[in-house]
């Protein structure tokens, strides 16, 4: 499911089938050439099968590792993403990471992050708190608790028709950006 914050696309491809859906959205929307790819991946899923497909999809990489024991070491990511012959960067730091992405993608650029609901759920947090926003604001905004907020924001609940018609106003997104289904979540 993709999610737009400005200058930032989130996918929750984190899987095989959902990379190969991701990479047909990239091939119909995203010019490799503007594509900047911030990704964190589990050491337990495909990672060479994934990095396969991703990397001749994007200008370059930045490999950064969400705060989770599963996660693989951005260096490990980085040098996977290298053997598929893309240009990649380790940076652990997933705050870290989001920076170095924007500054390669430059102003005309996309920064896509994918790879792990884990990061998704972390990028997703720092992209709110740029703007802001506290989870107890949005929470009120919403008119649903701080806990569905937090579940939202990690990739654990999705939201029913009338919360997504809510959360299309406020972040000033289309129904289809709240309900795309891209990603075959496993």
């Amino acid at each position: 499911r993709l999610e737009y914050f400005g200058d930032v696309i989130l996918d929750g491809a984190h899987n095989e089938p959902g990379v190969r859906a991701l990479c047909a959205y990239m091939d119909a929307w995203l010019p490799r050439e503007k594509t900047v790819l911030l990704t964190g991946m589990m050491a337990d899923k495909d990672v060479a099968c994934m990095t396969a497909m991703l990397a001749p999809r994007v200008r370059c990489v930045v490999a950064t590792q969400p705060a989770i024991p599963r996660a693989m070491a951005a260096g490990e990511l980085a040098a996977a993403f290298e053997k598929q012959g893309a240009k990649a960067h380790a940076v652990a730091n997933p705050k870290e990471a989001l920076q170095r992405a924007r500054k390669l993608a430059g102003s005309d650029g996309t920064v896509l992050c994918a790879g792990s609901l884990y990061l998704i759920g972390e990028i997703r947090t720092l992209l709110r708190q740029e703007k802001g926003e506290s989870q107890r604001k949005g929470a009120q905004a919403l008119g649903v608790s701080r806990q569905t907020v937090i579940s939202l924001e990690k990739g654990k609940y999705n939201p029913s028709l009338a919360l997504a018609f809510k959360l299309a106003r406020y972040f000033a997104l289309s129904i289809e950006d709240i309900f795309d289904d891209s990603d075959e979540r496993a």
